[in-house]
């Protein structure tokens, strides 16, 4: 789930992605660990990326990117 609040800010949850054996590759894509683990963010400043309790989709926590202007790679 990507959800975009304003020009500057969005939100993402839920992420999954499977090999063919339905083995899902990617840990921690639903962002309910205390922390982000692997998931890298970036540097963006005043508004850090990161966890939010806010437009969660299934759970209590979901990603946060504020950033005016960011590369992302």
């Amino acid at each position: 789930l990507l959800t975009l609040d304003n020009k500057h800010e969005w939100y993402l949850d839920d992420v999954s992605a499977t090999d063919t054996t339905s083995t899902d590759m990617i840990s921690n894509g639903d962002f309910e660990g205390s922390t982000l683990g692997a998931w890298t963010t970036g540097t963006c400043s005043p508004n850090p990326p990161g966890l939010s309790n806010s437009r969660a989709k299934s759970s209590l926590h979901s990603y946060r990117n504020r950033c005016q202007s960011q590369s992302l790679t």
